[in-house]
């Protein structure tokens, strides 16, 4: 039976390292990159030979559940909100339906609302939640809508207000900040929106901005900082009266996504080949440094940004990495993907990610796998190894601390079917079943043998009793009995 030990299992390494030690020289810790030990390479596999290799940080995701919805080609949902245990899905003819969530089910209410919002060809509705005054906003093209955010649907009490939003060519994404909505509105610049005695008004478009017109194709912020990114220009990062502290000049971006100082930018090449670009941004000096770029195989359109991972989003397939680590330090790393075509939102729910596409909503489990040790062996083991492990420093991604560290892998409780001892019981099998099948062939050929013996004996009895029966009949008593 293979063995099995895991070693070195931290959630906080972001990487890990293994060397092969022999018993002279285990108690050095210095090594070069032609030091490297084949068996770290996670895509080499020990192939039932004994050793260890490293196992760096993955993010496997499980399909929990799934349901399609009413859609085609012309017709599609297009965005999606989490409100405790229930999902607001809409679709581009601004029908508004709700989903009830749970572990096992999705369960799709009856009631569904349509909203009177002017359709066109690029309606393309969102979302957007006000936690002070406990409102949805829905803005699209054609104008905007609230709705409460704790009365379901099916409720008699359930209302929808028509609110100032205006009319757009397009409408890429929207941000809201204390008693402001900021609405990207392409070269339209960018509307923005003030609430006043609980009313919400539009109170200007910001169509300029460091002497240059805007072409706002996403935007977010933080407390003290506004992001936005500039199709033509790049990603601003300004405060909140449009005063220009900086800029990431990646040309032809199309979506960002950010955790902290850690940026994702989503742009376009002059070969038209979609990349994804991570940014590190200080915010005290009003620098940047672009930390990786990722060209892959896949087409990205949009990035998702967590705490611990980023999801980067194709049309098909989608990618999951780590994030805020110096490039140079990462020397393996883990694949991470998984398929959902057409995916457009994912949302956080409990321990779950819930996703979105144009026809379908999913129930997702994406877990994380510590970076670890795997030794294995189907026999007795022994060898000398030198571990690095790697962790993050969350005040700088361009300090890491490495901990160096040997030890000695003893594998000694070996099965009955180990490597060696499986041999020696199939040599043993053969042999037994040698001797079992000739004791039952001298068997067969005893008792053929023994039968054939008694046969025999018992003819010549017959054969000495009638001699005897004749001589004392005498002749001739086969002529008196006729």
């Amino acid at each position: 039976m293979n063995q099995v030990k895991t070693l070195y299992e931290d959630p906080n390494c972001f990487q890990i390292l293994l060397w092969k030690r022999s018993d002279s020289d285990h108690r050095v810790y210095s090594y070069t990159d032609n030091d490297y030990d084949t068996l770290v390479q996670e895509e080499n596999k020990l192939n039932g030979t004994a050793g260890c290799r490293a196992i760096q940080k993955s993010f496997p995701v499980q399909q929990k559940l799934r349901m399609g919805l009413p859609a085609d080609e012309k017709i599609f949902y297009t965005d999606l909100i989490i409100l405790q245990n229930r999902a607001l899905i809409i679709r581009n003819d601004f029908t508004l339906q709700e989903i009830n969530l749970s572990e096992n089910q999705f369960i799709k209410t009856i009631q569904q609302k349509k909203i009177k919002i002017q359709q066109t060809s690029t309606s393309h509705p969102i979302f957007i939640q006000n936690p002070i005054n406990k409102r949805i906003y829905i803005i699209s093209e054609g104008g905007g809508v609230s709705i409460p955010d704790w009365i379901p649907l099916d409720s008699t009490v359930f209302f929808i207000n028509e609110e100032p939003f205006k009319k757009r060519s397009m409408i890429y994404d929207a941000f809201i900040k204390n008693d402001r909505i900021y609405v990207a509105c392409g070269n339209e610049g960018i509307d923005i929106y003030v609430f006043k005695d609980g009313v919400l008004k539009h109170e200007n478009v910001q169509l300029r901005i460091d002497n240059s017109h805007l072409d706002a194709v996403d935007i977010s912020g933080d407390d003290e900082n506004l992001f936005i990114l500039d199709h033509n220009h790049g990603l601003y990062i300004c405060d909140y009266q449009f005063k220009v502290k900086f800029r990431v000049p990646i040309l032809k971006g199309s979506d960002f996504g950010h955790y902290n100082n850690t940026f994702f930018i989503i742009a376009e090449s002059i070969t038209r080949q979609d990349y994804a670009v991570e940014a590190f941004l200080n915010f005290t000096d009003n620098s940047f440094y672009i930390n990786h770029y990722y060209l892959d195989d896949m087409q990205f359109y949009d990035v998702k940004v967590y705490e611990h991972f980023a999801v980067l989003i194709g049309y098909e397939v989608h990618k999951i990495i780590q994030h805020s680590i110096y490039s140079n330090f990462i020397k393996f790393t883990s694949n991470n993907y998984f398929e959902f075509p057409q995916m457009l939102q994912l949302k956080s729910w409990n321990n779950s990610v819930v996703g979105l596409s144009k026809k379908q909503i999913r129930l997702l489990n994406l877990s994380i796998i510590p970076a670890h040790i795997e030794c294995e062996s189907q026999e007795m083991f022994q060898q000398y190894y030198l571990v690095s492990s790697y962790f993050q420093n969350s005040t700088n991604p361009f300090e890491a601390t490495k901990v160096d560290q040997v030890f000695k892998i003893v594998i000694d409780d070996v099965s009955l079917l180990s490597k060696a001892n499986l041999i020696l019981f199939v040599i043993a099998f053969i042999i037994i079943f040698i001797m079992v099948w000739l004791l039952i062939v001298g068997f067969v050929c005893y008792r053929k043998c023994k039968n054939r013996t008694e046969k025999l004996e018992e003819n010549k009895n017959f054969l000495t009793k009638q001699s005897q029966i004749d001589k004392e009949d005498g002749p001739g008593q086969e002529l008196s009995a006729l």
